[in-house]
């Protein structure tokens, strides 16, 4: 019974080959699909309809990244007085949370001013921070990790936390 199944399809006289799915004659591995006249037409079909599937998507993305050498870096500005603070391409994170809301963890920071250092307690434990300030208006855009306590949070030191509330894109 089983070999039975293993020549089904198999043209008479044909070389045959052995695969994972059981005999292959050579005529279907050069690829003729005579004996599937049904799925040769629909991949015609698919094929004239879209002869590089990827080609919108891919020019789209050349068009984006010449978009954005002309027009220069993705920058975040202060929501307040439009000062740029941080790059787009230095955002680390996008899953934390301060008092305003949602919050984004920054590798670098610009145009800011450094509060006193002190040990704050938040979700992940106790962290010393020292609060961010727009350099031009003074406002409060996040925290700066100094020191984790943790060994697991340690990543952090160093790095910004920038509130999604206070600032916005400039791009």
């Amino acid at each position: 019974m089983g070999t039975k199944r293993e020549t089904i399809g198999v043209e008479a006289g044909a070389p045959e080959r052995r695969s994972q799915r059981g005999v292959v004659s050579e005529s279907q591995i050069a690829g003729d699909r005579s004996e599937m006249p049904g799925v040769r037409r629909e991949m015609s079909a698919r094929a004239l309809q879209h002869p590089f599937p990827n080609s919108e998507r891919r020019k789209k993305e050349g068009q984006a990244a010449v978009m954005a050498a002309s027009v220069g870096p993705r920058v975040y500005s202060c929501s307040n007085c439009q000062n740029p603070v941080c790059l787009h391409d230095d955002i680390i994170s996008k899953s934390f949370f301060a008092a305003s809301g949602r919050a984004y963890l920054f590798s670098h920071a610009m145009n800011i001013a450094l509060g006193p250092k002190e040990d704050r307690h938040l979700i992940t434990g106790i962290h010393t921070v020292a609060d961010i300030y727009c350099g031009e208006c003074n406002q409060v855009l996040g925290w700066k990790y100094v020191r984790a306590y943790e060994a697991s949070q340690k990543y952090k030191e160093g790095k910004f936390i920038f509130e999604k509330a206070k600032i916005v894109k400039n791009w």
